[in-house]
């Protein structure tokens, strides 16, 4: 197995596009432009997040992609977890330090402790995830070809087919909102780190342009797809059997489990991993994304971040998506500066002798003990 990360730039780059669609539809939704958007506007915001609905896929794809080959460290799942604790621990604190907010002693101690007490469900379960990787990864390596793809079909069939054709009866996925829903989307990117899509039986006719051609396509078709389908459920009426099946088909369109964006998500990272770029500025912004998460969506921040930018009693015409980009871009800025102050404070205590020595002390103990961690 390898041992090191490599960063590459053409996934960095999607990391990098993938957030800036999170905060989009962050801003679309929390600044309430959804829900006040009327007529052509309404359809196109309904069409633009039938194209960034993969964001939170694509993330989980690329990690399966680079994880099936990389050894399990538990240093990496302290980063990640230290990560959320220092802003959802700080932001509050300096919120109340400023007199802007006032919480009871429970509410303040579930914030400031290590564990995240529903305040980001992407990190739980993207920590979770890797916690139960270095198993995952012992089936990747374990299987050959033919029965991986058996399990990735029954896989799809069963989390995301029947509970969108059955509006979560046959089986409730929440949305795609689950530790599953990551695990299967881990297995897929992994396929595709096994066996390469340029070795695809389908696509080996083509040229790599062509490659690229064809998956972009398959990305922006699925969309609207998706878009068509939702614009075409969502004002129906007629008998019970119309509506039961406009229902299923309208409530299910925006989970991260529905099949067509599952797909579509698909498409969106191939694409990418056919990409040849080399850009040291596009790994450092990529190195800044779970920041830019880890800010711009903490509950306390949201409350305030959408009336601060003026999405609040506006106008909602057309050119509100101008300003949606914009201040997307703002955010992101804004946020990646924050994040790489954050982590030149934790370098440069993670290199302090008081911090090797609690390092070297806590690991002696756990040895001692008899767990012994790759860290």
């Amino acid at each position: 197995m390898k041992t090191k990360d490599i960063r590459q730039s053409n996934f960095e780059l999607m990391r990098i596009i993938s957030m800036l669609m999170i905060i989009i539809g962050h801003i679309l939704m929390h600044g309430n432009i959804i829900a006040h958007a009327t007529g052509s506007l309404r359809i196109l915001i309904l069409f633009i997040q039938a194209l960034i609905y993969i964001h939170v896929n694509s993330f989980v794809l690329v990690t399966g992609y680079f994880r099936c080959e990389t050894r399990f460290k538990f240093s990496k799942v302290l980063q990640l977890n230290n990560a959320m604790w220092f802003y959802k621990a700080l932001i509050p604190i300096i919120l109340i330090f400023l007199g802007i907010i006032s919480l009871d002693m429970i509410s303040f101690l579930k914030l400031v402790s290590p564990f995240s007490h529903g305040d980001y469900w992407f990190m739980t379960t993207y920590i979770y995830l890797y916690l139960i990787s270095p198993i995952l990864n012992i089936v990747i390596n374990n299987i050959n070809k033919p029965n991986y793809k058996k399990l990735i079909a029954l896989l799809f069939v069963i989390f995301s087919i029947l509970p969108y054709i059955s509006n979560q009866e046959i089986y409730n996925t929440r949305g795609g909102y689950t530790l599953l829903q990551f695990i299967i989307l881990y297995f897929i990117g992994a396929y595709f780190k096994k066996y390469k899509i340029q070795e695809c039986y389908y696509l080996k006719k083509y040229t790599p342009e062509a490659k690229k051609v064809i998956l972009m396509l398959g990305y922006l078709s699925l969309g609207l797809v998706s878009g068509f389908i939702t614009l075409a459920t969502s004002n129906v009426s007629g008998g019970s059997m119309i509506n039961y099946l406009s229902g299923i088909l309208n409530n299910a369109i925006y989970s991260y489990n529905n099949p067509f964006i599952i797909i579509q998500s698909i498409c969106y990272f191939l694409f990418f991993s056919l990409l040849s770029i080399k850009s040291r500025v596009i790994n450092i912004l990529s190195s800044t994304t779970l920041g830019v998460y880890l800010i711009h969506d903490n509950n306390f921040i949201r409350e305030y971040l959408y009336k601060i930018l003026g999405f609040q009693n506006i106008s909602y015409s057309s050119t509100i998506l101008v300003k949606v980009l914009l201040c997307s871009l703002l955010i992101f800025s804004l946020c990646s500066i924050i994040e790489l102050l954050r982590k030149a404070i934790f370098k440069f205590l993670f290199n302090r002798k008081f911090s090797q020595k609690f390092r070297l002390f806590y690991r002696n103990y756990l040895e001692s003990i008899g767990l012994k961690i790759n860290w």
